[in-house]
């Protein structure tokens, strides 16, 4: 969402919208290593030292090399046109999640390096004026080519984080939130999500993903796979982990809507399955309260000139409701309305109409004084809990499904056992069956011909 809610906490990681540098992202042994290995022996021959490195700062020095020369050859094969990778250079900029292994002096010292040889040039941030980013030169973009690195060259470091947590403060109104993400103490409760993603993980590694091509951007469907789970904090909370806590990553889930149809499970077109109003009907269940009838996002005759058949205006209208839901004002920043509603509607006459369409929710969606945790924090959780549950069941069938925040994408042979496994799923979380509906799929886009990468099955180091 791009409104004035907590979209950092919903879906997509802030670094995730942008190239940061993966401090995971490592060669498997083949052609990508070989790449490796002529840098580093270029690296070591113009390097000057006085002595040789201990035993442990030489693995660090090489971890460091295999991160740096995997992400500038990844970014060749994803963005062949050429798009920076953001870096830092603080050597006391450490932050939860950087790989442990790798001291901030050796990753800004390996830097240098590769640049002094020839592999990479930098542009140097400044505070207020950017983030440093480097970019392969010629010679390493040579190197690549000639090897014959494809996106099968890659595999993600066994300690990449499957557990996360973002810590959101809020200062007020008209104010942006300052986020950042937070370590935490392992408990068993994190422990054993920890472990259910990596069997999840694990499994989804093996699965036969393809995806069309369509001429548009480069679609990792081998790399790309790797699920983690985020949970948020607000304020001068302790870490818990019973906030958002939804899944993120996989490349499915940044996926335009209208390139969906182009992605294959199993070699066969997707079937797209999910819970029907699935926040709202959570919110009516937490409330005891009963569902109304009719199209919970429907302000016909609550809303000036609101239409049911125009898409727009039902998008925005869901849209300002998920944004009451999460703590929001059901508009954009600065007061501005919602893209899409009808013209002259206003973030207020929205909320109006919300309150009047559901007056159950006016407790959550217009309390007298700010929750403490906006209802949609403990939605979040519960639709990823029920998801899991269904994940975990059509895994022990064999069932490749991708999760989407509050559904699945499977192979089209497998759409009534997928809805199947969400309708049980809620059924064992919430003692409510929950309806599930199957999305329309578009057609696949007309596919461009052009060089494809051979891609062998992902893997773990």
């Amino acid at each position: 969402m791009t409104q004035d809610t907590e979209d950092d906490d919903v879906g997509v990681n802030d670094e995730d919208k942008v190239c940061w540098l993966h401090q995971y992202r490592l060669a498997r042994p083949g052609p990508l290593s070989s790449v490796l290995e002529a840098v580093i022996d270029e690296v070591t021959w113009i390097e000057t030292r006085s002595r040789k490195r201990k035993t442990k700062d030489a693995q660090s020095f090489r971890l460091a090399l295999d991160v740096l020369v995997s992400n500038l050859a990844y970014s060749l094969l994803k963005h062949p046109e050429g798009r920076p990778t953001v870096i830092s250079r603080r050597l006391r900029d450490r932050k939860p999640y950087d790989n442990p292994a790798i001291p901030r002096n050796t990753f800004v010292q390996t830097v240098d390096l590769l640049e002094a040889a020839g592999f990479l040039t930098q542009a140097l941030g400044a505070k207020g004026k950017g983030s440093t980013t480097i970019l392969p030169t010629s010679r390493l973009t040579a190197l690549v080519s000639g090897l014959d690195v494809d996106l099968g060259c890659f595999r993600l470091d066994k300690h990449n984080p499957l557990v996360m947590l973002r810590r959101k403060v809020v200062h007020g109104p008209g104010q942006e939130p300052t986020r950042r993400n937070i370590e935490f103490q392992d408990t068993p409760e994190t422990e054993r999500i920890r472990l259910e993603m990596s069997r999840l993980n694990s499994f989804l590694a093996g699965a036969d993903l393809g995806f069309i091509p369509d001429g548009l951007d480069i679609v990792d469907t081998i790399h790309d796979r790797t699920l983690s789970r985020r949970f948020v904090v607000l304020n001068d909370q302790a870490a818990r982990f019973d906030q958002v806590g939804r899944l993120s990553g996989g490349f499915w889930q940044n996926l335009e809507k209208d390139r969906r149809g182009n992605l294959l499970i199993q070699g066969e077109p997707i079937a797209d399955l999910d819970f029907e109003a699935m926040h709202p009907r959570l919110s009516y269940l937490l409330l005891r309260k009963e569902w109304p009838p009719g199209d919970p996002y429907d302000l016909t005759g609550l809303l000036n000139g609101y239409d049911h058949t125009n898409k727009d205006h039902r998008g925005a209208v869901k849209k300002g409701l998920s944004s009451l839901l999460n703590g929001g004002r059901a508009g954009r920043k600065y007061g501005k309305p919602l893209e899409g509603l009808p013209t002259g509607a206003t973030p207020a006459s929205l909320r109006a109409a919300l309150k009047a369409k559901h007056p159950a929710l006016v407790p959550i969606i217009d309390p007298p004084a700010p929750l403490e945790v906006p209802m949609g924090y403990r939605l979040m959780k519960l639709e990823s809990d029920i998801l899991l549950e269904a994940l975990d069941h059509l895994m022990s069938l064999g069932v490749v499904a991708l999760p989407s925040h509050d559904g699945v994408f499977v192979a089209q042979s497998n759409a009534a056992i997928a809805q199947e496994a969400l309708q049980a799923a809620s059924k064992f979380i919430l003692d409510v069956t929950l309806p599930v509906k199957t999305k329309p799929v578009p057609e696949p886009l007309q596919p461009i011909l052009r060089a494809i990468h051979n891609q062998p099955i992902h893997c773990y180091a």
